[in-house]
């Protein structure tokens, strides 16, 4: 092999690595889990690859889609807060950015529109909301209000594509949107928007686990206690908050996001299928993180 081809191999390979940072694919997973959870609790059992997979894709466009707008938004800051980040470090034109973000956010309810039924739509309501977080909606309480949408949303999507929306649903659906919210007000500590810390970290942690442990009011899903217990846990032996104890919590809590989704998955195809989307969901998210690790 000449120089010239083991370069433009190494070219390649950091091209593949840069896109995958900017299109966050250490967090598809998920993405993917809403629609499959939604979708087993929804449609009362597995409804087979055959049939999901062409909202899993929709959905995939829509939040990746999402994430490169996010930083194409935020490019001119991370020059001076983040320039190892793929847009200010040179890796990725940021005009090529701006496209496959605009592709990906209008491909997603394209290709939920030839799937029967409301997915379409929903799917669209998600995409805008993030277009409106990515191009101003960042405020203290906007920003996580517009994130809890996108996530409920996404949800919703899966639970759609398989049946009528039903109370419970909407209920879940509220519960999932919620727990992205508390999440949300919580990263704000993290990354210094907000300058008091306090105690607010261990209430928002408290309110946070009350929104996992919800799917267990509607049928003895046991990953629901056991997610907010941890979360309790969480909030509980942290006496003093700084910013690194922050972090340390949002990276708990947001891992979780997959027992909420287990928990519908437990709740309409029961302890297997919920056991299996946790089997599945965290070596598949540790392996994409370790290729792309989050920026």
């Amino acid at each position: 092999m000449s120089p010239t081809t083991t370069f433009s191999v190494g070219s390649s390979i950091k091209a593949v690595l840069a896109w995958g940072r900017l299109l966050r694919l250490s967090l598809a997973t998920t993405a993917v889990a809403d629609i499959v959870g939604g979708a087993v609790y929804a449609g009362r059992g597995w409804p087979g690859m055959g049939r999901l997979w062409l909202p899993i894709l929709a959905s995939l466009c829509v939040y990746h889609g999402g994430m490169v707008l996010n930083d194409c938004a935020d490019a001119e800051r991370d020059e001076k807060s983040r320039p190892e980040r793929p847009i200010p470090s040179g890796a990725v034109n940021p005009q090529a950015a701006l496209t496959v973000a605009i592709v990906l956010l209008a491909l997603g309810p394209l290709l939920a529109n030839w799937y029967p039924g409301p997915l379409s739509l929903v799917l669209a309501s998600v995409a805008l909301l993030a277009v409106l977080y990515d191009i101003g909606g960042r405020g203290a309480w906007i920003g996580p209000v517009l994130l809890g949408l996108c996530r409920a949303g996404n949800l919703l999507a899966g639970m759609l594509a398989f049946s009528v929306l039903t109370h419970a649903c909407m209920w879940l659906a509220a519960g999932y949107g919620l727990y992205v919210f508390f999440v949300s007000r919580l990263g704000r500590m993290e990354d210094g928007a907000e300058t008091r810390i306090g105690t607010r970290p261990t209430k928002l942690l408290f309110a946070a686990g009350a929104c996992q442990v919800l799917p267990f009011a509607f049928g003895l899903a046991w990953t629901a206690p056991l997610a907010a217990a941890y979360i309790g846990w969480l909030a509980w032996r942290t006496q003093i908050w700084s910013r690194a104890a922050v972090m340390q919590a949002m990276g708990s809590v947001l891992r979780l996001l997959l027992f909420y989704t287990a928990s519908l998955a437990w709740l309409g195809g029961g302890p297997l299928v919920a056991l299996c989307v946790l089997a599945i969901g965290y070596p598949l998210a540790w392996i994409l993180r370790q290729a792309f690790p989050p920026s």
